[in-house]
């Protein structure tokens, strides 16, 4: 019994990092997602630690955005085997932990949670998990080459309306806040506009 209790500890440890990394990650996505270079540039000028770091993520913010979301994908596998594991422990139901899995990550901690946590301080949020994210796009750009290599030889697919929508919704954010900063265009109405456009996007 001490024996079956061994790997259900370690694998609900494990789930229950996989869940937070994932989460963390979720929220990091959905700010840098939100963060415009003028409002980075404010924060520089502001001195915010990792204000620079966060500026050149913005920058290349499709590979960052392509980076975060490939980890919290792997991330939310592991909880899911985790907790089918756990689940098998129990009973041979063992889709049931799969399918709890889904759920919880999906819908509860990573769509609710994690969203209203990056809504309320987005900023805040991408410059504390700045560092992380760097790494974690150096570690991509080490292995940018060998993909480059592989992409070439695979069909390059049209863009989609979604991806032209969502980068005409980054460059409207974009101009907004530029017009804001030189011809006094009021806080609240940029950030009315900036609700806008991420209703429409949504």
């Amino acid at each position: 019994m001490i024996e079956a209790a061994i790997p259900v500890a370690g694998m609900s440890i494990l789930a229950a990092i996989a869940l937070v990394s994932a989460m963390i990650f979720a929220a990091s996505e959905f700010s840098i997602a939100k963060l415009t270079h003028a409002a980075v540039e404010d924060l520089i000028e502001d001195e915010k630690k990792n204000a620079r770091a966060l500026f050149k993520l913005v920058d290349q913010r499709r590979l960052v955005i392509f980076v975060l979301r490939g980890v919290r994908t792997f991330l939310q596998v592991v909880f899911a085997v985790s907790m089918a594991t756990i689940a098998l422990h129990f009973s041979h139901y063992w889709w049931l932990g799969g399918l709890v899995a889904i759920v919880v990550v999906q819908f509860l901690a990573n769509s609710i949670i994690a969203t209203r946590w990056a809504q309320r301080n987005p900023t805040g949020i991408a410059l504390f998990f700045t560092p992380l994210m760097s790494r974690l796009v150096a570690i991509a750009h080490f292995f940018s080459p060998a993909a480059q290599k592989v992409k070439a030889y695979l069909p390059q697919s049209e863009r989609t309306e979604a991806e032209m929508r969502a980068d005409m919704a980054d460059e409207l954010r974009e101009m907004v806040d530029r017009v804001g900063e030189t011809e006094g265009l009021e806080e609240e109405d940029r950030e009315m506009l900036r609700s806008v456009f991420e209703l429409g996007h949504t």
